[in-house]
């Protein structure tokens, strides 16, 4: 995947415990490796061979020894035609010979470089390995936590050959002080190149104690030569979101990603656009990596009727779970979704879902295309693996892996512009809706029994509602009714206070409607 991150990777979806009784809990031994590949065998989203993982952790102790300049071509590759059990007594052999030789190595980061080494034989940039420091700061990003660091978002941009770069600074933090821009390349840390960085060790080295000095070296591209920031880190508390309410009462929610507070901080939101009468959403969903998928769904129930199918997860030995909304429909105006090719995941599960079930319009490019599941499986020593254990399917059983979701409507523009007055994706789904979606202020006449023009799913819900007035009979509208093939139908049901049920019918597809309560 792309390496667009908040300072932290975002896609994981379930936590699983996997702790090794025989071992210390401050330190892993060869027998969490010998668990570690019995785990992957079993939870890997493909089958993989035992043989692959072994001869990946033998080329992790390759590797510790010629990073550290010791000799290791006494070391060999395991025979093929070893049984299971041969090959780890043998990768055990090896094990011990280096301890052997070398008495004096450093146990945990041999233990750590094998563990990557296993995990990146299996060529998939979603299952890695989190060492104590970098699980931290993911449990402290997901639960919305509080950390000490300079305030950026981070990302290893491909046009700039995935140079470090900060996409987007928060407001009221030392890098905003600073007058650090999106955009901005950096290409030191501490004196320290960030060539070929990882985000994970770039976020470490950003990070630390609260009042500590850091000093980066920015290169922007309206400038010709680098400069030098000295900071002073300070607690930085992200939330997963924020929102306001954008020219013509339209709400705005930004949504960076898919946390433990998420449901919470969304509630928030709309009940802030409730008081306020806004007249349409628009959930922005670009640059977010993605997250849990309960709070995919739960975001999902906000704009969706109860039990619609959100999305369906299917591993290698599990059944197929659906994943429904719940009774939490509070989204009924017109709402448009932001992408951009770096929302993926949760993300694209949202998207996903809103754009199938007829409950959003998507704007912008096309996303990112993940549509694998990560399983957590926190080790004992506080590092963690994550795995990729499933795969999930849209609605409509598509599955978008590495193909993405189409917008209804492509804008293309440069990413530093997202939030500025240069957003033309933003500007796009303000336009849509005021064009689109919002009628007009004037006062529209509805009569019973009478042909009624609709020409949205506002006017819609606006005739809905001046219906269920003039008749207090009625005390229940469900505006959602399924027809046999799963797709909303133009009917729509009422209750009467009698608990009789009927319908009107609409035609949107023609603009026309038809009421038919007699």
């Amino acid at each position: 995947m792309k390496n667009k991150f908040l300072l932290i990777i975002l896609i994981l979806l379930f936590f699983t415990n996997l702790t090794f009784a025989s071992e210390d809990k401050n330190t892993l031994s060869f027998n969490s490796i010998s668990n570690i590949i019995s785990t992957i065998k079993y939870e890997y989203v493909e089958e993989v061979s035992q043989m692959k993982l072994v001869s990946g952790a033998v080329d992790g102790i390759k590797k510790y020894l010629i990073r550290n300049k010791l000799d290791a071509d006494f070391l060999k590759k395991v025979d093929l035609n070893l049984t299971e059990k041969e090959q780890i007594d043998e990768l055990f052999n090896q094990y011990n010979l280096v301890y052997a030789k070398y008495p004096a190595l450093n146990q945990k980061e041999l233990i750590y470089e094998i563990i990557r080494e296993i995990l990146k034989s299996l060529d998939d940039p979603h299952t890695i390995f989190f060492s104590p420091k970098e699980y931290k700061i993911l449990t402290e990003q997901m639960s919305g936590g509080n950390f000490g660091g300079i305030g950026i978002y981070i990302e290893l941009n491909r046009k700039n050959n995935y140079q470090l770069t900060a996409f987007e600074v928060i407001e009221g933090t030392p890098a905003y002080k600073a007058g650090i821009k999106s955009g901005d390349m950096i290409i030191k840390i501490n004196g320290i190149s960030t060539k070929s960085i990882s985000i994970e060790k770039a976020q470490n080295l950003l990070r630390g104690p609260v009042d500590t000095e850091i000093n980066i070296t920015i290169k922007r591209p309206t400038l010709k030569t680098p400069f030098n920031l000295i900071l002073r880190r300070a607690i930085i508390h992200v939330k997963t979101l924020k929102y306001k309410i954008l020219e013509d009462n339209i709400g705005y929610i930004n949504l960076k990603i898919f946390g433990e507070n998420t449901n919470q901080e969304i509630e928030e939101a709309l009940n802030f656009f409730e008081a306020n009468k806004i007249k349409a959403y628009i959930l922005d969903l670009r640059n977010n990596g993605g997250g849990y998928i309960t709070s995919a769904v739960e975001v999902c129930s906000k704009f969706l009727p109860t039990d619609s199918l959100v999305v369906t997860v299917e591993g290698r030995h599990t059944s197929r779970s659906d994943y429904k909304s719940s009774p939490n429909f509070r989204a009924h105006l017109p709402a448009v979704i932001l992408v951009n090719d770096f929302s993926a995941s949760a993300s694209e599960i949202t998207a996903g879902a809103l754009k199938e079930l007829k409950s959003a319009t998507i704007i912008g490019i096309k996303t990112f295309g993940k549509a694998s599941v990560q399983n957590i499986f926190p080790l004992s020593d506080g590092s963690a693996l994550k795995i990729t254990t499933a795969h999930y399917f849209t609605p409509l059983g598509v599955n978008i892996h590495k193909k993405g979701i189409e917008p209804d409507i492509i804008i293309k523009m440069k990413p530093e512009n997202i939030e500025t007055k240069n957003d033309l994706q933003l500007l796009k789904a303000i336009d849509f809706l005021l064009k689109n979606l919002i009628p007009e202020s004037k006062e529209t006449s509805y009569s019973h029994g009478k042909e009624v023009k609709i020409s949205s799913s506002y006017e819609k819900y606006k005739y809905l509602e001046s219906f269920r007035k003039k008749n207090k009979k009625i005390i229940l509208i469900n505006q959602f009714l399924l027809n046999k093939e799963g797709f909303f139908s133009d009917k729509v049901e009422l209750t009467t206070l009698e608990g009789k049920k009927t319908t009107l019918i609409f035609n949107l597809n023609n603009f026309f409607g038809k009421d038919k309560l007699k």
